[in-house]
């Protein structure tokens, strides 16, 4: 079924499952919107408005918008002053993320899926956490306003978001970690120059202490910046090797 939401003061979660579609112009939401839950896969949500605080209840930090297993969710705008993320448990269905606007506190992207960031505004959050973290997928950035804070050795978080205080960071992090709750793989990164983007503070990378191959990661610093040249290019720390 199809769902569109205009407006109203929500207390109790929202949830779209399967097959189900939801468009969301408007409302506030105190609670969590599920896209999928654990055991059920994630239907198809559109959101153009609204703001979206979370699960103010939970003292666990439940996420304003938890995205699981073959979700496509496309934001056009919003404001969310909770977590917005995707689940990087091992063996899930890929799923789909854009984002053309909106406010966010705090985005963070295990899962290996699809991410595209054409617009929207993206802060750090109060505990430290980047303002926009991956830790693996498909990824591409051409527009959006990134706003770091005073940048930290990285501290990894093999079951979570990472601290940093970074405008945008990439964890890599090793497939054969078996204590990891994310498996996180990259197959490709690219952050475009356009005048739709700014970046207010570094590009930080990320990687366990005890990972010594960084081929990878190397590889992935060559190709990820399009369009820059040396004087325009983000500053990029590899906050692994740095005090900063």
């Amino acid at each position: 079924g199809s769902l569109t939401i205009t407006g109203g003061t929500f207390d109790y979660e929202v949830a779209v499952f399967d097959t189900a579609t939801a468009t969301i112009k408007g409302g506030i939401f105190n609670c969590t919107v599920f896209v999928g839950e654990p055991n059920k896969k994630g239907g198809t949500v559109t959101i153009e408005g609204g703001t979206f605080n979370g699960n103010q209840n939970d003292t666990d930090g439940e996420y304003a918008l938890p995205i699981w297993e073959s979700a496509n969710v496309i934001i056009k705008g919003g404001d969310f002053n909770d977590s917005v993320g995707t689940n990087g448990t091992a063996g899930k269905a890929a799923t789909s993320v854009t984002i053309e606007g909106g406010t966010f506190k705090h985005v963070y992207f295990p899962a290996d899926s699809t991410y595209t960031i054409s617009g929207g505004e993206f802060n750090v959050s109060s505990d430290g956490s980047s303002a926009v973290e991956f830790k693996g997928g498909t990824v591409s950035i051409t527009g959006g306003t990134f706003n770091g804070s005073t940048p930290e050795n990285f501290a990894l978080n093999n079951n979570g978001n990472s601290t940093s205080n970074c405008a945008i960071a990439f964890s890599f992090q090793s497939k054969d970690d078996t204590t990891a709750g994310q498996y996180g793989n990259f197959n490709g990164i690219t952050i475009t120059n356009s005048d739709k983007l700014s970046i207010n503070g570094i590009v930080g990378i990320g990687k366990e202490p005890t990972q010594t191959d960084t081929s990878k990661i190397e590889e992935a610093l060559k190709s990820m910046f399009v369009g820059f040249s040396d004087e325009t290019k983000p500053e990029v720390k590899k906050l692994w090797t740095q005090t900063v």
